[in-house]
């Protein structure tokens, strides 16, 4: 059984393959809230989605990704997230006590 430096590298290269073998529209299908799933991606690596957000490395080359995606158009840019999120605030009423 592999340690669990073994798996955080076993982890690593599996992603970059998926991320190679992937097309724009492959990542289309997996968008979930304006951003990948991150179940979606754990499955085709093979980790849990803890592992996206607890290893350094592997949610690095995940941001790096979605960072992409945003320039080529896949997903919103973070501006537009923003924006909405803000816009969403704004319509908030805070409940009197």
């Amino acid at each position: 059984m592999a340690n669990g430096q073994q798996k955080a590298i076993h982890n690593l290269e599996a992603f970059q393959v998926l991320q190679a073998t992937q097309s724009d529209d492959d990542f289309k299908q997996i968008i979930f809230r304006r951003k990948l799933n991150s179940g979606e991606i754990a499955k085709a690596v093979g980790c849990g989605k803890s592992a996206l957000n607890q290893k350094p490395k592997l949610n690095k080359v995940l941001v790096k990704l979605e960072s992409t995606l945003r320039e080529k158009g896949v997903l919103l840019p973070l501006i537009v997230l923003i924006k909405e999120s803000l816009d969403k605030a704004k319509h908030l009423t805070i409940p009197k006590t």
